[in-house]
């Protein structure tokens, strides 16, 4: 056993002793990228997830493009299209029932496809044309389809599929047009639709009280992209400035409230989930659209400047979609130029027993993992180094040490509350005496 060894273990040993009364917010999230690939054409575009990490979207084939649902186990699987060339997947829901749309004979076609039955049509209303959206736990399916009518043409209508049950149109805010986008456990279902006026505004549509507007930011216009299971939605809307920003809607008794963007003019929430944590993109100074994450703590961050790691070679443009468990699905591109759907997935530097926290109970598995990296594969199986790697090299190494005692004095780095208060903060500057004479002996000695 190496000096170091002795030394990490007894003063690491002394800071897991230690009684420390509980320490503030988790540190702020940082992601590892997984690219998900393509089906043979060299692109695809990651649109929805669910509760099991599951995504779906479209990936480019060999003849056009087709909807994929991608699996950790599974990689990316391609889904079909209901006799052209082009398919995408919008959602899917616990049961890995996926929603999306199938262009043949000129038309979008929605679908619902599921493991037993595969692509299936789903019927509209008068017209050709239909698409799906969004579909709940219980199967009920959110969309649009076509309305002909010989006195006033075609028009679309946001439209709900239940289970059994003939399509229902749901209507508009007066207007000519609207669609459906998503839809909750509880059905509550957001969208767009056209005023009296012609004009573009959110709604909420429920059985008992049918579609409301959900009002602007001042401006115009707005639309609906996400509700959760708490009935939070949202989307974008004007502002008094002719801006267009994402919002954050909780209830009609209060305003809507304005997300801001990362320096620019524009941005958009496309989903939230039930932590309130909401997802999109927005503009930068330079009006490049970067995906983004927004919470009531840390407000909206750019989610490329929390890639860890290797990570941090790819570019996130649009956050589509988010889980829970706090995974997103995204497309972006690689430092290549290759356009691709990506599983953000949260990872805690440092955070070495998986537990997605970093505390004094990661103190005993690093020293593990430094000392017998297969002990500590067999013993944490969850944890992959790479995306805990205190360095963010994908290395574990003495190097590493240091960072890891960095990590534990601020909090996991952001700003962070100190994981090892006083008097743990004397006990790592031992450590760091510690490993200061060692680098200054070298790594060699047994």
């Amino acid at each position: 056993m190496t000096q170091l060894r002795i030394k990490v273990v007894v003063i690491f040993s002394l800071l897991a002793a230690l009684s420390l009364p509980a320490w503030g917010a988790i540190a702020p999230a940082h992601y590892r990228v997984t690219a998900l690939g393509s089906l043979g054409g060299g692109w695809s575009i990651g649109y929805g997830i669910n509760e099991a990490g599951t995504v779906v979207g479209e990936a480019g084939t060999a003849t056009g493009s087709a909807a994929f649902m991608w699996t950790a186990a599974g990689g990316m699987v391609n889904l079909g299209t209901l006799g052209g060339t082009t398919s995408w997947g919008r959602e899917l829901n616990s049961v890995s029932q996926v929603v999306g749309v199938s262009y043949a004979g000129g038309h979008g076609h929605g679908f619902s496809w599921t493991p037993s039955g595969g692509l299936v049509e789903l019927v509209g209303l008068s017209g050709l044309a239909s698409t799906a959206n969004a579909v709940n736990g219980s199967g009920w399916i959110v969309g649009q389809a076509e309305l002909t009518d010989p006195f006033f043409g075609t028009r679309y209508h946001a439209v709900l599929w239940e289970p059994g049950k003939a399509t229902r149109d749901l209507g508009t805010l007066g207007g000519s047009y609207s669609t459906a986008v998503d839809i909750n456990t509880a059905g509550q279902i957001v969208g767009l639709a056209y005023n009296a006026f012609e004009r573009q505004r959110a709604f909420l549509w429920t059985k008992t009280a049918g579609m409301k507007d959900l009002g602007t930011l001042g401006g115009l216009r707005s639309s609906a992209n996400g509700i959760n299971a708490l009935g939070q939605i949202v989307g974008q809307a004007e502002t008094t400035g002719f801006q267009n920003h994402a919002y954050l809607w909780t209830s009609a008794t209060s305003p809507m409230q304005d997300l801001g963007t990362l320096g620019g003019f524009t941005s958009e929430a496309l989903a939230i989930n039930d932590s309130t944590w909401v997802v999109g993109y927005a503009n930068d100074s330079n009006g490049v659209a970067q995906g983004f994450i927004w919470d009531s703590v840390a407000g909206m961050r750019n989610l490329n400047t929390l890639l860890y790691g290797a990570s941090a070679a790819w570019t996130v443009i649009q956050a589509q979609d988010i889980n829970n468990q706090g995974q997103i699905a995204a497309w972006g591109y690689s430092a290549q130029g290759v356009l691709s759907a990506l599983l953000l997935t949260p990872t805690v530097p440092g955070d070495f027993n998986g537990d997605q926290r970093l505390n004094l109970g990661d103190i005993n598995p690093f020293t593990l993992a430094m000392s017998n990296p297969t002990l500590y594969a067999q013993t944490y199986p969850t944890v992959n180094l790479a995306d805990v790697d205190p360095t963010g090299d994908g290395v574990l190494t003495l190097s590493d040490l240091p960072a890891f005692i960095d990590l534990l004095s601020d909090g996991g780095g952001g700003g962070g509350a100190a994981i090892v208060p006083e008097p743990g903060g004397a006990m790592i500057l031992l450590l760091a005496m510690a490993w200061g004479g060692q680098r200054r002996r070298g790594c060699g000695g047994t």
